[in-house]
């Protein structure tokens, strides 16, 4: 087992609760713990340089779908927001979500000056992601590609209505535990597939879809719910913002068959990389 991997490893992420059991205490208020407050950095604030140089291979050539922008000896760049997880186990109340989430939002449309398409004007984003998402939609305007933005960011009040008026519960999760409410997830549809949002309506096999598998994490957007995290079915429509650097490491391991190292693992991993001296840092998987 790699050593970076322990902090995912060690760590339950089964829960324990019947799913109903969760919910209802979910919506009755009870289960809303505030998480660790995660101390904010500007997204350009350079980290401290890692004790060991990130040992990713130079040979790309014959890595489809791979090409590192950044030197291998160089620290990564995280946004510090982009490592609070939220989830069953991690749910965010809405006192916190008032407090350090909703002073960093900005209006899509507006901040992008119309560049990136959006079905609703009043959709809401963490600025940290905007400039990223703005050059992702510059280059799949270029391929005449029809992408739109269904959904951002979402209030507790906002997800209550999504999980209410959802018909297939196994695709949204209750209020408190959404990644909606911080702001760096989003959901992408297109007109191909009628710009509607369901596990049916293989977004993945779309032009949209398919380009968005394949180049999203180069601007910095990686597939949250891909192992049945919080009992969710993989949702081939919702991304979530982690920053092109370790939207990197995170398709090192999924093009080298390593799946079971999803959003929330890499989350866990590098919970701590900001802020503590010893970073951990990045292994390639064994079959290198």
């Amino acid at each position: 087992m790699l050593e970076s991997e322990k902090f995912y490893d060690n760590r339950k992420r089964r829960y324990p609760l019947p799913f109903s059991i969760v919910l209802s205490l979910s919506l009755s208020g009870s289960a809303f713990k505030p998480v660790n407050n995660i101390k904010d950095s500007n997204h350009n604030e350079p980290s401290a340089p890692l004790s060991n140089p990130i040992p990713i291979s130079n040979d790309t050539q014959n890595t489809p779908g791979i090409s590192f922008e950044y030197n291998k000896t160089e620290q990564l760049n995280i946004p510090a927001r982009s490592l609070r997880i939220v989830d069953s186990f991690n749910p965010i109340s809405e006192d916190t979500i008032k407090r350090e989430i909703v002073p960093n939002l900005v209006n899509v449309k507006e901040q992008s000056n119309n560049n990136i398409w959006v079905l609703n004007d009043n959709i809401m984003l963490d600025k940290i992601c905007v400039e990223d998402l703005n050059a992702l939609f510059d280059a799949i305007h270029q391929e005449n590609i029809s992408l739109y933005v269904k959904s951002g960011f979402r209030s507790i009040e906002q997800q209550k209505i999504a999980y209410s008026q959802a018909t297939n519960k196994n695709t949204v999760v209750f209020p408190g535990v959404s990644q909606h409410h911080t702001g760096l997830a989003l959901d992408f549809t297109t007109p191909e597939i009628n710009n509607v949002i369901d596990v049916n309506a293989n977004f993945s096999n779309t032009k949209a879809g398919s380009w968005l598998l394949e180049h999203a994490w180069e601007y910095g957007f990686v597939l949250s719910y891909t192992n049945n995290h919080d009992g969710i079915a993989n949702e081939d429509w919702h991304y979530f913002y982690i920053g092109k650097d370790l939207a990197s490491v995170w398709q090192e391991y999924q093009i080298n068959g390593r799946q079971d190292i999803d959003l929330f693992a890499l989350q866990e991993m590098y919970s701590n990389y900001n802020n503590e001296e010893n970073k951990p840092f990045w292994e390639p998987p064994e079959q290198f």
